[in-house]
């Protein structure tokens, strides 16, 4: 887990296209869309917590396939203001989504 740890939107460059990481906890840090689009896809990743980071509705698509084809659970509470129905109609086209937390 990374949460609440010291990150910025270039330390999420070391992770780009990992094909091991199942899970990304990145709550409580100071992540934006920058951040994500630093990420690149990950193929196997499962589970996702974004919660009170400072991601806009810009990266709707890097949070669903083809970027994120595995994905099970995302997490995207507190994060008033920048998730809207934009990023919902990304995020219906992963086929396994079972958890979305808004």
């Amino acid at each position: 887990s990374l949460a609440g740890a010291k990150l910025d939107d270039e330390s999420l460059k070391y992770l780009a296209g990992s094909e091991r990481l199942e899970w990304l906890e990145l709550a409580y840090t100071s992540i934006s869309d920058g951040g994500i689009e630093n990420l690149g896809p990950l193929p196997n990743l499962k589970r996702l917590t974004l919660v009170n980071t400072k991601i806009t509705d810009r990266v709707a698509s890097k949070l669903a396939p083809p970027a994120l084809p595995c994905l099970e659970e995302l997490d995207l509470s507190v994060n008033y203001n920048s998730i809207n129905d934009k990023t919902l109609e990304f995020i219906k086209r992963s086929e396994n989504l079972i958890n979305l937390v808004t």
